[in-house]
């Protein structure tokens, strides 16, 4: 009777319906993209999914959890095909518990970063027709790999974290910026490929801490302030000799960088030891490097990386961008800065508010965004500078970026 009783609330917490369909889509099914687009030399992911090859997995569910959508699909990240996961929640939005929600679906993401979140419910979002969808979608083709080599990397069994060492990053995004530091820190990866990443932001490890992307009271019992905006980098522990310091700054300062910004230990584990910048054993570390070849499965890293340049286009987006083949930097960066749902729901709440404070409709109104940079560009250093009120007027029939893109490589090259 128990066992009965166990398997009927199975059934009515997982599943109402259940069916898998054909979809079309530019950005999921890899069909959007224009031979005309290729420039010179360079190739172009020019595939067609099929829509036999491109399907969308739709369930009801009472709950959402990992495990209830591995069971009814247990081939969901094995089979290819599969480019969407849509789920409608049939428990009445007044019940849905979000920070439950949204504790699963970092859980299912956590592990799986070739699939992302295209929408999903919040606690401050009112219109009720949207609050009991989640859907999540699959990586561009072009990037499955990648993505899959990072997960094996990042989070190994308990003996190679005690086996492997770790490259440890501390320092806040602020300054100089979140491009220059995860540059950074791609370059202490690829100079320690062996090496598993993770970031600890805190400055004395009071819970209280703020940081240039999080406010301490946001999440006022998670020290790793990074831990409150992106997803654990990896399983593996990081040094107590960092985690129990407290005094001020003492995150950043304890130990010194051994290279790039970033602190080497000879493991992810909790007594892990540092290695210093001249010592012998991290010399020795990089040696090793040269001959190191890191494995997907049974695919070598270059194997694994042979796609061509492919094309990626952004999500909620069908402007197609072209990137160049093992493009190492960006997948690292993109594996490094997955956004947990809280700060995915801070982010959505942001962009609801400015859009009502400008009575903007997101797919119907055509937004204009403008990027600013420093003054770095403020003069020429001999290259013409672009006047964008003048080019955004000339070229102001063009279709979107990636045009405007390519009018500007055929005009530097006249």
């Amino acid at each position: 009777m128990r066992f009965l009783i166990i398997a009927l609330l199975l059934i009515c917490s997982i599943s109402l319906n259940l069916n898998i369909r054909s979809i079309f889509s530019k950005r999921l099914c890899n069909s959007g993209i224009s031979p005309s687009i290729c420039l010179g030399s360079i190739l172009c992911d020019n595939r067609v999914i099929t829509s036999d090859e491109c399907r969308e997995v739709s369930i009801h569910l009472v709950n959402f959890t990992s495990d209830a959508l591995t069971e009814l699909v247990p081939t969901v990240d094995s089979d290819l095909s599969i480019r969407r996961i849509h789920i409608k929640l049939t428990t009445p939005v007044q019940l849905i518990d979000y920070n439950q929600l949204g504790n699963e679906i970092d859980g299912f993401l956590l592990t799986r970063p070739w699939w992302y979140v295209s929408k999903e419910p919040y606690a401050w979002h009112d219109h009720s027709h949207t609050s009991n969808l989640i859907i999540i979608d699959r990586v561009q083709h072009g990037i499955e790999k990648p993505m899959l080599f990072w997960s094996l990397h990042q989070y190994p069994p308990q003996h190679v974290c005690e086996s492997t060492p770790m490259l440890l990053g501390t320092l806040d995004m602020s300054h100089p910026g979140w491009g220059s530091v995860s540059e950074m820190y791609h370059l202490a990866q690829r100079d320690l490929k062996q090496g598993i990443t993770v970031i600890y932001v805190s400055h004395k490890n009071d819970p209280l801490d703020n940081t240039g992307f999080i406010t301490g009271s946001d999440c006022p019992h998670t020290l790793n302030k990074w831990e409150c905006a992106f997803l654990a980098p990896t399983n593996c522990s990081i040094p107590t000799i960092l985690t129990n310091c407290s005094v001020h700054e003492c995150v950043q300062q304890v130990v010194p960088s051994t290279f790039y910004f970033s602190l080497v230990f000879d493991s992810g584990t909790l007594n892990a030891t540092h290695y210093s910048a001249d010592s012998k054993e991290f010399k020795q570390l990089l040696a090793a490097n040269k001959h190191f070849i890191p494995m997907i499965r049974n695919e070598t890293f270059s194997q694994a990386f042979t796609e061509p340049d492919v094309k990626f286009i952004k999500p909620y987006s069908d402007k197609v961008k072209r990137v160049s083949k093992n493009n190492h930097a960006n997948n690292f960066i993109r594996f490094m800065l997955r956004q947990s749902y809280f700060y995915r729901s801070t982010i959505h709440k942001v962009l609801h508010r400015f859009y009502q404070s400008n009575r903007f409709t997101p797919k119907a109104d055509r937004c204009v965004a403008a990027h600013i940079r420093r003054g770095d560009r403020a003069t020429s250093f001999g290259v013409q500078i672009t006047n964008m009120t003048e080019y955004c007027y000339k070229h102001r029939h063009n279709r979107g970026e990636w045009e405007d893109a390519v009018q500007r490589y055929r005009e530097y090259n006249e």
